[in-house]
């Protein structure tokens, strides 16, 4: 089975066992019901833009009690091959930042 077929099925899995519709689980996550829909069949290309496939993707998944962040990867590795590199090097960045970041907020914070 293909992995984005693999991924969709386990959600879908996953919402069944919980006993939920599609349209609770809309209501739930507040996801278009469609777009579910497309997710749970494995059709991830047919949402427009990056962002929106691993955010639904992400909060789909948390809101089963999945492990999203393992799931966002495959469908992530799939979709937009490369980006992992960028992705982590933006994360490694961002993180190196935080210090800074932080130190300026406590400063600015005495006045």
């Amino acid at each position: 089975m293909p992995p984005l077929i693999a991924v969709g099925q386990h959600i879908q899995d996953a919402r069944e066992k919980r006993g939920m519709t599609i349209l609770e689980l809309s209501e739930k996550t507040k996801i278009d019901a469609r777009w579910i829909v497309v997710i749970e069949a494995g059709q991830f290309d047919r949402i427009p833009g990056r962002t929106y496939v691993l955010g639904f993707t992400r909060h789909i998944c948390s809101t089963l009690g999945l492990d999203a962040d393992a799931l966002v990867q495959v469908v992530n590795s799939e979709l937009y091959p490369g980006t992992e590199v960028a992705l982590e090097a933006g994360i490694a960045a961002d993180q190196r930042r935080r210090p800074f970041a932080k130190a300026i907020a406590m400063i600015k914070s005495f006045f």
